[in-house]
């Protein structure tokens, strides 16, 4: 089974209260977490911000050469929640890594938006709340959709690779 990390961008791996790439700025924090995430895992995006404004994020954060590929508004043929969003990336994620079986993919998606965790709960991605508010949306309860959260990127991040015995089985494949 291969473990794959999955990132929205916007809000989950920056916190900014009015947008701009001005005053966006490199963080050493989440550059080295993000290098501290062992080789054998990819790392993807998929946001619903155009590819552009994806790129440019990345860039301007010292982070895009970590990502294999960004899924965005401009790619996929719908936003997140809507299923074919998860499942386009998956379809891409499999060919990307070589996997020929849906049930050897692995994977733990960051993501802000609770109800993201939704559409990717529809296809067994283990999910990560970045949730900076404490706000539960929806009615419903975290544990059906949550399976870890985490106030921000960096803390959720320095979990899972303070963790990472733990959270991969012996073969440091499969998240558990």
């Amino acid at each position: 089974m291969v473990l794959i990390y999955v990132f929205d961008i916007d809000d989950t791996l920056y916190e900014m209260e009015t947008f701009s790439y001005d005053n966006l700025e490199y963080s050493q924090r989440l550059k080295n977490n993000i290098n501290n995430i062992p080789d054998y895992i990819p790392k993807y995006i998929l946001t619903n911000a155009g590819y552009m404004h994806a790129n440019n994020v990345l860039e301007k954060l010292n982070i895009k050469d970590d990502f294999k590929l960004i899924f965005s508004s401009t790619s996929m043929p719908k936003l997140k929640p809507h299923p074919a969003s998860y499942k386009y990336a998956i379809n891409t994620i499999m060919e990307n890594e070589k996997i020929n079986d849906s049930r050897d993919i692995n994977i733990l998606f960051f993501d802000d938006l609770f109800g993201n965790l939704v559409g990717a709960k529809y296809y067994n991605w283990r999910t990560c709340w970045i949730n900076k508010f404490k706000e539960y949306s929806g009615g419903l309860t975290k544990k059906q959709h949550a399976d870890y959260e985490f106030k921000d990127i960096n803390e959720a991040l320095e979990y899972m690779n303070k963790m990472n015995d733990k959270v991969c089985n012996f073969n440091h494949k499969q998240l558990i």
